[in-house]
């Protein structure tokens, strides 16, 4: 098999499994807690890429300068801690906001996914 084959085979597969585990949310929880999760994934989603975009500018220019892969892994850290932040933040906003309670709860929950996604982005990318 080529490498766009087995590129888009692993996109196919990680789609798929998405998909299978968005049915069986959609089927536990309930419509506000459903709501719930799919605004926080989205929100993740955004970090992700983000983050990501990155850690692709690194791969792409090639950069094997220690300092600036340095400088580049505390930049991606930071950014992390900035997206958990923002998450807690929010999370005390909707809290202050009297809204919905539960979702509040899952945002704090996920608040410390960018932080760790940040930490392990870079080593991961240069492996």
């Amino acid at each position: 098999m080529t490498p766009t084959s087995w590129s888009v085979l692993d996109r196919a597969g990680q789609q798929a499994i998405s998909f299978l585990i968005f049915i069986v949310l959609a089927r536990i929880l309930g419509p506000s807690e459903y709501g719930a999760a799919r605004v926080i994934f989205v929100y993740l989603f955004l970090v992700n890429t983000t983050l990501t975009g990155v850690i692709d500018g690194v791969i792409s220019k090639q950069i094997r300068n220690v300092r600036l892969l340095s400088s580049l892994f505390w930049f991606t850290v930071v950014l992390g801690i900035l997206f958990s932040a923002l998450s807690i933040l929010f999370g005390l906003l909707l809290i202050y906001l009297d809204a919905n309670q539960v979702f509040a709860e899952v945002f704090f929950q996920f608040s410390v996914v960018p932080f760790f996604v940040s930490a392990i982005a870079l080593p991961n990318a240069l492996k």
